[in-house]
């Protein structure tokens, strides 16, 4: 299957590593604005251009790989990969440890050292960060982000769009709303509402966020 990678940067080329790990891929490049970069190979593999339709038949792709950190961002080239027809598998670093009861949306990315307990699901377009933990029942929400180090107990809720930091803990049966974040390192025993920052050990509301949908 050729497959190619939206986004050159730092998360494209960790997972430019995962897709080299699968063996199931015929990696032909990525896609990226940057004009900078195209025609130049990123990681040993060309940039070929900005990801329309015309760039999709010229180089005969058929599926993508979103790699873009920022939810947002990320989410509209979901969107705009759907309209072009193009799969979106998921793709699973073989290193993670994923119980046969976990479920998936499309465009799941998991990075190296990831370990998912049974009865969890994770919605479409959602990236699992590197050596991250997600214990029993977890419901992971459509373009959310769990960073790298990152600890859920059982039975969490992550709303759409939200990022939980690196290295950060969220006890069991804690809800984190629509487009919040919650910062690296916190320690999070209590429900989290919708569209905040909110860091530290116990977490505290910092200040609001942009309400995107």
């Amino acid at each position: 299957m050729r497959i190619a990678i939206v986004g050159a940067g730092n998360h494209g080329r960790v997972i430019k590593d995962v897709i080299d790990s699968m063996h199931d891929f015929d990696l032909i490049g990525f896609f990226d604005d940057n004009q900078k970069l195209y025609g130049q190979n990123v990681d040993g593999i060309p940039v070929l251009g900005e990801l329309n339709l015309e760039n999709k038949n010229k180089f005969r792709i058929e599926s993508l790989v979103l790699g873009i950190g920022n939810n947002v961002i990320r989410a509209s080239f979901y969107g705009k990969a759907k309209e072009l027809g193009l799969d979106l598998p998921n793709v699973i670093h073989p290193s993670s440890i994923l119980s046969k009861n976990v479920n998936f949306g499309d465009a799941v990315v998991i990075m190296p050292g990831v370990i998912i307990n049974t009865g969890t699901y994770i919605g479409n377009n959602v990236c699992i960060n590197t050596g991250a933990r997600l214990d029993h029942d977890n419901h992971i929400d459509d373009h959310a982000h769990i960073y790298p180090g990152a600890v859920l107990a059982g039975c969490v809720k992550v709303g759409k769009y939200s990022y939980i930091g690196m290295n950060s803990s969220i006890r069991d049966h804690v809800s984190i709303g629509i487009n919040s974040f919650i910062g690296m390192g916190s320690v999070v025993t209590k429900d989290i509402p919708n569209y905040v920052e909110a860091y530290g050990s116990p977490v505290k509301v910092i200040k609001e966020r942009d309400k995107i949908i």
